[in-house]
């Protein structure tokens, strides 16, 4: 996955940051499957990542509406969810990638007792 469509320095124009967390929410939703392949269903980070995944599916219908709050000039709130936004995306590659490694493991690399 490439960087967030966010320019820092600019006000975002309505329909800006309902890409971005399209972006995050289809990536929450993967590291969700991909943790419950790897940790199971009732695994503290699998149950995070769904909280995560529901909280950014909110915010994505929050932002598709024009006359939100996150849209008004002089408002902080696309400053914020921006910055937010690119911590999320750190984050979530981040797991992306090692719960991917994780899944391609044998039971022995998973189990954490050194092979051979």
């Amino acid at each position: 996955m490439g960087t967030l469509l966010i320019p820092s320095s600019m006000a975002p124009p309505f329909g800006f940051l309902i890409g971005d967390v399209v972006v995050l929410t289809q990536l929450a939703k993967r590291c969700f499957a991909v943790s419950q392949t790897a940790c199971g269903e009732n695994d503290r980070l699998t149950c995070d990542l769904s909280s995560l995944h529901t909280v950014l599916q909110r915010v994505e219908e929050e932002t598709a509406k024009p006359e939100s709050p996150i849209h008004m000039p002089g408002k902080s709130s696309a400053q914020e969810l921006r910055t937010l936004f690119k911590a999320y995306e750190k984050l979530l590659v981040t797991l992306d990638t090692i719960l991917l490694k994780y899944n391609g493991l044998s039971k022995e690399g998973r189990s954490g007792r050194k092979v051979g």
